[in-house]
């Protein structure tokens, strides 16, 4: 008899997770924490209604016996089914659990965190371009397993344009991202991953964008003019599927701050750029096309609000999310990269200027796009002002060529400290009130997950 009763309990189990997998196919995610509040989100997958409605919980214990937060939330085909809810008016520095309910469908718990007002130490996870083409998104599994407070994306959420990658084990066929519909195939199609499916479930996400959530190497101020419906498609599918807090006009630059320990401060370094001067590496004629003084970078109300938080900042580690590097990458005195900040020669110098006569300043960069590991000193007038370490991506192509280069890049840009191309991974940041100690992991495959390793360890001190 109590066989009989397991094997019931056990279809009827089965059958209650097939409709949850079913109703929230995409998974549930958290983030942007502050001291009091988060968001949550997920996608309702399961009904084909124009109009749905579907509840959300928020407890202090995985059980839900102590609900602390709930109500009902209306989506439709015009959200894209998304959900995304603003919990406020909580405690700080505390665990919470948060799931979503419609009909009789219960999505899977999340965790996440609110931050806190006096703390000694937080670890903080830098991620940056995953490609689906490229492989399954492994580290993130390694990140799990080294428990950071919060995730950092530090943009390429998604690539744009599909590229078979040699070796692969899957291939996007969604197609090139054109439209509204076609930009949130992509998000869904990223979102069953399960390594990222997984770690957004489990810990808070705190995003910005790059460049191929739209159109690689794009300039907004350009786009907004040439494709404006493209522009807005990408960002309006943007803030459906990521639990970022809604801003007017698609504003993502912001910051989050703990009194006395961190203020990580994330920029938005596309919407408000010009369109770079070429797409050629080293050359002279680039280089000073890229001096022109009215090209923007940060946009003037950006550069405003970022001077601000810098010139208040007190004794905290100030981190500088960024999308594209800062350090000069130049041969012989030429940019090599008309892309990154290197592009935008004077918008570059009075930020630079700006940091360099704040005194002791205890800056650190941490940078995506370049798909490395990477450490360099930031200079202004022939003065270390501040070190910027870049992550490797979370899955993305090999290039040979780079690869074979990279003993030399020291060499030639003496401004680098350390280099690696070889492996796929992330960056993980502990910072405490006097010191931060930044690692970069490495996994041993990007295709199925064997495990990681320490490549590099730094400690920077105030």
């Amino acid at each position: 008899m109590k066989k009989i009763k397991f094997i019931i309990l056990f279809f009827i189990l089965f059958i209650f997770k097939a409709k949850a997998d079913e109703c929230f196919e995409n998974g549930i995610s958290s983030g942007d924490p502050n001291q009091n509040s988060f968001v949550i989100w997920t996608k309702l997958t399961c009904s084909k209604n124009n109009e749905n409605i579907v509840k959300y919980q928020v407890s202090t214990d995985k059980e839900f016996n102590h609900i602390v937060k709930e109500g009902l939330v209306e989506t439709n085909i015009n959200k894209g089914n998304t959900i995304k809810v603003l919990v406020d008016n909580l405690k700080p520095d505390f665990n919470y659990y948060y799931r979503f309910i419609y009909n009789n469908s219960y999505s899977d718990i999340g965790k996440t965190i609110t931050l806190p007002y006096r703390k000694n130490k937080i670890r903080i996870a830098f991620v940056s371009c995953q490609d689906y083409n490229a492989g399954y998104f492994t580290p993130y599994k390694a990140i799990l397993e080294l428990k950071p407070d919060l995730v950092v994306m530090l943009g390429d959420f998604i690539y744009e344009h599909p590229k078979k990658v040699e070796n692969s084990p899957r291939f996007d066929n969604t197609g090139h991202a054109k439209d509204l519909d076609s930009y949130r195939r992509k998000y869904s199609l990223y979102l069953n991953d399960p390594y990222l499916k997984e770690l957004l479930k489990n810990i808070p996400i705190i995003a910005i964008w790059d460049d191929h959530e739209v159109l690689n190497d794009y300039g907004g101020k350009d786009l907004k003019e040439r494709n404006p419906e493209l522009l807005n498609s990408a960002y309006k599918a943007y803030f459906e599927y990521l639990p970022i807090r809604e801003q007017e006009d698609f504003k993502i630059y912001r910051n989050f701050y703990i009194p006395n320990l961190v203020n990580l401060v994330l920029i938005d370094g596309r919407q408000y750029r010009d369109k770079k001067v070429c797409n050629r590496g080293f050359s002279f004629y680039c280089n000073e096309l890229s001096k022109n003084p009215s090209l923007e970078y940060l946009g003037n109300e950006q550069k405003e609000w970022l001077k601000n938080i810098i010139n208040n900042n007190k004794k905290e580690w100030l981190i500088l999310g960024n999308n594209t590097l800062l350090m000069d990458l130049k041969l012989l005195g030429i940019s090599i990269n008309f892309d990154q900040w290197d592009g935008f020669a004077k918008e570059k110098n009075d930020i630079l200027e700006f940091i360099s006569n704040k005194i002791n300043l205890p800056l650190i960069v941490i940078t995506g796009d370049v798909h490395i590991f990477s450490k360099g000193d930031i200079y202004f007038k022939n003065k270390i002002i501040a070190k910027e370490y870049s992550t490797a991506s979370i899955a993305s192509p090999d290039y040979l060529i780079v690869n074979i280069l990279q003993k030399f890049v020291p060499i030639i840009i003496p401004n680098v400290n350390f280099l690696e191309t070889s492996y796929k991974g992330f960056i993980l940041a502990d910072f405490y009130k006097n010191k931060a100690n930044i690692k970069m992991y490495a996994v041993n495959n990007n295709n199925t997950y064997s495990g990681y390793f320490l490549l590099k360890e730094f400690i920077q001190v105030k």
